[in-house]
């Protein structure tokens, strides 16, 4: 054989490779990319569909059943793909997603297809004597009807799995409305980073009254954060955000320190009151926070007195144990803590008892204050308050909003309440004002 042939071998031997996936020995996505380019350039077809279909539960199958078994599984997907679409071409996109290129197959055809192969994967496979359950989902594109640019029409399949994945459907056709919606998403996490690098946001603080003495008791301080079209976006959209763009915790740590500067101010005007704020999940798991917490307390001798951290059923249950232990050192710091919107989560009697010891009060969710007009509601409100108090918490009734309410409240013995029957969340400036309103009526 001479070289020239041994050559041309070598050369095919090598441009296989690239277009190969070493995993699954399907084409890969370089493959899958040069495709699509020349199938749009020959302009042969009126209409090309692609799908992509991702393998949900692999990563769930490779940690807790066995790595070897999640491959076999999902090279078995790419086999069942190739015999059922077989005027199609199969590609290994990425380490749990495959794309299926169907030349002249119109986007209803191609869903309809998505669904007939989503449900054959839906028995249960066998590998060995093991029983494995599968997740499959797809998403779907259109040359013409989406885009005539092949990179593009790539992009947008990748995004239409994203969008089932959202919105939990097993098939999403490419949606441009969706689309939209996220870039306003990352477009408002863009202007939450810089609204943080540049101090803009502002705090209010919502009276807490002991409706037993009659006297303010506190306060809860709210994050506020002056959009450009001077709306507010709400606290759990805010934390939201924060949470999906990975700051959370440098949100609250700026308002932990507002807060802070806050009490130091009105200590030096004569006015000593204890303020709560939130933490989320992400707070309360993070060590570095709470040692944060700790250390700043020390360093500006403040009274932890005054400060209390809200936390709410779902932001502890995740991961007890750890969460206990952070628990212990922020109450070794002498901070307060509030189990907050209490009711609103599943087996919250439970987590009550397991709290027990953990918290000092017990905020009890809207939603029953809302009904308590109602006997059912105001027997399961009386039973938490007893409950609570039987645990050495005291309870704080939220968004109060009639009198009515507030002398339900008086009668089954709630220590406090909040909402907009006494005050609406005022400024820093206000609030002292509020202060000094209140006691006034007292004389």
């Amino acid at each position: 054989m001479n070289k020239g042939i041994l050559g041309i071998i070598k050369t095919s031997q090598e441009k296989n490779r690239v277009y190969e996936d070493i995993t699954t020995g399907y084409f890969n996505s370089n493959k899958f990319s040069n495709d699509l380019i020349n199938l749009v350039k020959e302009d042969k077809y009126g209409s090309i569909s692609m799908i992509m279909f991702a393998f949900e539960n692999m990563d769930v199958i490779k940690r807790y059943v066995d790595y070897e078994i999640s491959i076999q599984i999902f090279v078995e997907l790419h086999k069942a793909a190739a015999e059922f679409f077989d005027m199609g071409t199969i590609y290994t996109v990425y380490e749990n997603k495959f794309a299926i290129v169907l030349p002249d197959i119109k986007i209803f055809d191609a869903n309809n297809l998505a669904k007939e192969f989503i449900l054959k994967t839906k028995d249960l496979i066998y590998i060995g004597n093991l029983p494995i359950s599968i997740v499959v989902k797809a998403g779907i594109v259109n040359y013409p009807s989406h885009s005539s640019e092949a990179g593009v029409l790539i992009k947008m399949l990748d995004k239409s799995l994203d969008q089932a994945s959202k919105i939990q459907n097993s098939i999403q056709i490419y949606n441009n409305i969706m689309d939209k919606e996220q870039e306003i998403y990352f477009s408002d996490l863009v202007s939450l980073c810089d609204a943080l690098k540049n101090n803009m946001f502002s705090l209010a603080f919502q009276p807490i009254i002991d409706i037993q003495k009659n006297k303010i008791s506190g306060a809860e301080a709210l994050l506020r954060w002056n959009i450009q079209n001077n709306s507010y976006m709400t606290v759990s959209e805010l934390i939201k955000r924060a949470e999906d763009a990975g700051f959370i915790n440098e949100i609250t740590r700026w308002l932990f320190r507002s807060v802070t500067d806050q009490l130091k101010e009105w200590k030096e005007k004569g006015i000593e009151i204890p303020v709560s704020m939130n933490l989320s999940s992400k707070d309360l798991a993070d060590e570095s926070f709470i040692n944060y917490v700790k250390s700043y307390i020390e360093d500006t001798k403040l009274n932890p007195k005054y400060i209390e951290f809200e936390l709410t059923e779902r932001s502890i249950i995740d991961d007890v144990k750890l969460v206990t232990g952070h628990l212990k050192k922020l109450k070794s710091a002498g901070v307060k803590l509030s189990l907050d919107d209490f009711g609103a989560g599943f087996n919250s009697i439970k987590n009550l008892m397991d709290f027990a010891g953990k918290f000092d009060f017990l905020k009890i969710d809207k939603s029953f204050i809302d009904k308590i007009l109602k006997d059912e509601k105001l027997i399961i409100v009386d039973c938490i308050i007893k409950a609570a108090h039987r645990l050495g918490m005291r309870v704080i009734a939220e968004g109060v909003e009639i009198n009515e309410q507030v002398e339900i409240l008086k009668t089954v013995d709630c220590d406090m309440i909040q909402g907009f029957y006494f005050s609406k969340p005022l400024t820093a400036l206000e609030f002292e004002e509020y202060i000094l309103d209140f006691t006034a009526k007292e004389h």
